[in-house]
């Protein structure tokens, strides 16, 4: 039981290090391209394309998604799984400069996977 509590501890630690920013730490599994700019009180349409590093794959199956939004409201969200990267596009209304939201995905490499949560900051 011990060995499960500081192996969870060490997990937080992890997502806490990964979720600082999308500038990612050096060792992270994946990189972000964030692509689009918000207006301010105007619906806009933002790209957020996860790019994982050499080895891993984008995980297809684990459910990525956008949520948790400051500054903003998300309208909708989808979510492209076609190749080997997965490019989620978000429309939302932005009610201030620069809003944020929370992604949460995953990449994988021979049958290990590094599940993320990440603040991205949307462009004005």
């Amino acid at each position: 039981m011990k060995f499960a509590k500081t192996g969870l501890v060490a997990f937080a630690f992890a997502a806490l290090a990964v979720s600082v920013s999308p500038a990612q730490a050096d060792d992270a599994p994946y990189t972000l391209e964030v692509s689009g700019k918000v207006a301010v009180g105007a619906e806009s349409t933002v790209s957020i394309k996860i790019v994982p590093a050499a080895g891993y794959h984008f995980n297809k199956e684990f459910p990525t998604l956008v949520k948790e939004p400051d500054g903003a409201k998300i309208v909708s969200q989808s979510l492209d799984k076609s190749d080997a990267r997965g490019v989620l596009t978000v429309k939302v209304n932005a009610d201030k400069a620069n809003p944020t939201l929370k992604l949460k995905s995953a990449v994988c490499k021979e049958g290990q996977c590094a599940p993320f949560s990440t603040t991205v900051t949307l462009k004005s």
